[in-house]
């Protein structure tokens, strides 16, 4: 959590990591989707530069500047959404 300098009363969830298929993405993305319904419901979302090259092994990122630092990053197995995380990048 982080609260503005010298606030103290109004606090911001700044990072969440979902790992069970409990909770989605506000376009319907879970714990358990298919890397196919990740790419069609998420247009022109990026794979991570993290040196992995396997489409099916590797992590995704929507959002950075043009969505006000508010990125989601969706960590990939055998095709299939193993973890989400969403979360605020303050520069």
């Amino acid at each position: 959590m982080f609260s503005p300098k010298d606030n103290g009363k109004e606090f911001w969830l700044m990072s969440v990591d979902l790992t069970s298929s409990k909770l989605q993405t506000s376009r319907g993305i879970t714990v358990g989707s298919i890397l196919a319904q990740l790419k069609e419901v998420y247009k022109g979302i990026e794979k991570i530069p993290d040196g992995r090259t396997d489409d099916n092994n590797c992590a995704y990122r929507v959002g950075g500047e043009a969505a006000e630092y508010k990125i989601i990053t969706f960590e990939v197995e055998k095709g299939i959404v193993k973890e989400i995380k969403l979360f605020v990048e303050l520069s």
